[in-house]
């Protein structure tokens, strides 16, 4: 991925910027490949980051590119950030909202503590780097119209990147 703040970005941990994140795979023979592509906006919507997967052939449906889109955001923002997660994947939503220390305390199960959650390594490196960068995360569904738009573009994106890796470009 190619995450890259704009030059005139600033960020401090007073003001909350946005992370939207959309994802798409394609439906091929063979092992699926998912892309995504992320857009960080200032509080005023105004777009202040931009990172995609590129050709990165990432193996899974759509929900496993999610992750590394977020880890390398998260790693690159500067320290002491406030971030909200953007997204339309409810159960990615609903356990970003889960407290870290929640988490940690199940050893990174599911809320019925009988499973291990199907992403467990990858909400352990994110909580990792939140704690390092002292960061605050929180995540939701795009509300408002400038959200949803800008939500609606990273996603065509990322359907865009997926089809260009499938070699028959049938995509989800």
């Amino acid at each position: 991925m190619s995450f890259s703040l704009n030059s005139n970005a600033a960020l401090d941990g007073s003001v909350t910027s946005k992370l939207v994140i959309a994802t798409s795979d394609h439906k091929s023979p063979g092992n699926p490949l998912c892309a995504f592509a992320v857009r960080l906006l200032s509080k005023f919507n105004e777009e202040i980051g931009y990172g995609e997967s590129g050709q990165e052939r990432l193996e899974g449906d759509h929900t496993k590119a999610f992750f590394p889109a977020v880890i390398e955001v998260l790693q690159k923002l500067p320290l002491g950030s406030k971030v909200e997660v953007i997204s339309n994947l409810s159960y990615v939503i609903s356990e970003l909202c889960r407290p870290a220390s929640e988490r940690r305390a199940t050893c990174y199960s599911t809320r019925n503590g009988k499973d291990l959650l199907g992403d467990h390594a990858a909400y352990r490196q994110i909580d990792e780097i939140v704690e390092a960068r002292s960061l605050t995360l929180s995540a939701r569904r795009p509300l408002d119209y400038e959200e949803r738009r800008h939500y609606k573009e990273v996603h065509e994106l990322a359907h865009n990147l997926a089809a260009r890796l499938s070699p028959v470009g049938a995509v989800s």
